[in-house]
């Protein structure tokens, strides 16, 4: 079978028709695919197998567990996070509490990209607080300073100029930081869900982008281009 594509200027268009992109918040379209799927798994983790159902219910607690603590919408919460199920739901749950997820790297040297978005809160996808300061190395330049401790804990998080973190949070357990592991325990229906006011330009994620040509940028993605990416519910 022989499929016909336009092409106008070089470029090569779909022969196939686009699909409109609903104006929804992430966190609707997100919710609507899990809840067509129920009762079957949905992720596999080492040896754990979480249901789609199930994962909705996480998403939710975690969410209400950051509302709780202060993540409101449009603010800025710096996601430095290594691979884990966890660390997944938390940094999707950053958005579904109304922050702005700011993607770091693990790999992250003299706090460069952090110094970027030093106003954000911070949620630490590392073992402890320790892990996350041996993942960024200590400053080697005046334009690099400490960013002020997160309570009595020693440990500090060290940004581009002095401006102080509102708060911080770990999917492990240190001094000082608000422990994510525990909003699993709370009730799902204690999160508040915020709809898009406008989706196509309400920005929800800043990712980095390699830097190979320069100083890496953060990119906006705003709930529409997410929700684009998607499979339609």
């Amino acid at each position: 079978m022989a499929l016909k594509a336009r092409i106008e200027n070089g470029v090569v268009f779909s022969p196939y028709t686009s699909l409109p992109v609903p104006e929804m918040s992430l966190y609707q379209v997100v919710k609507q695919c899990l809840e067509q799927h129920g009762n079957r798994t949905a992720v596999v983790w080492e040896d754990e197998q979480i249901t789609f159902s199930e994962l909705l219910k996480m998403f939710q607690r975690y969410a209400a567990g950051f509302q709780r603590h202060g993540v409101k919408r449009g603010e800025k919460v710096l996601v430095h996070l290594d691979n884990s199920l966890e660390n997944m739901i938390a940094m999707y749950s950053v958005v579904f509490a109304g922050g702005v997820a700011v993607v770091s790297q693990t790999i992250l040297s003299d706090g460069e990209n952090i110094g970027e978005n030093n106003s954000a809160r911070k949620v630490d996808g590392q073992e402890n607080a320790m892990d996350f300061t041996q993942t960024v190395k200590r400053p080697r330049e005046p334009a690099v300073t400490p960013a002020r401790t997160c309570g009595p804990s020693p440990y500090t998080v060290p940004v581009r100029g002095s401006k102080k973190s509102k708060g911080c949070f770990t999917t492990g357990t240190a001094p000082g930081f608000v422990s994510v592991t525990e909003f699993k325990k709370l009730n799902e229906d204690s999160y508040e869900e915020l709809p898009a006011e406008d989706a196509k330009n309400e920005v929800v994620v800043h990712l980095y982008t390699s830097g190979t040509t320069g100083r890496p940028k953060a990119v906006e993605h705003t709930q529409y281009s997410l929700v684009a990416s998607l499979p339609r519910p």
